[in-house]
């Protein structure tokens, strides 16, 4: 059994709030994510860098901005880019927690 959790908050000293996404950590389930986003926050994509192991894609949604990362072998992770957009990706991450909850 894997000790892996779903989602994880992460919140250290100097940087803002990271949601570790665990549960769709592969790079298919970045762009599952994309979808999701796109889906349910209707995000605007400002800017996608895609490297042969790593992504990092800035997104808008409701005015703040934001990003979606992938480093193989870590993982994805939302990461706020400013205080402002902390609220934001905490309820992503929540709204990811509820529904991945059942995996």
């Amino acid at each position: 059994m894997s000790n892996v959790k779903n989602v994880s908050f992460i919140l250290e000293k100097d940087y803002f709030l990271k949601v570790d996404v665990g549960a769709v950590s592969d790079w298919d389930g970045f762009d599952k994510l994309i979808q999701f986003l796109k889906n349910e926050y209707e995000i605007e994509v400002l800017k996608e860098i895609d490297g042969p192991d790593a992504r990092r894609w800035l997104l808008r949604s409701e005015g703040c901005d934001f990003e979606l990362q992938h480093d193989d072998p870590y993982g994805n992770l939302i990461v706020a880019t400013s205080k402002e957009s902390e609220e934001l990706v905490r309820r992503i991450g929540l709204d990811l927690e509820q529904r991945l909850s059942g995996i």
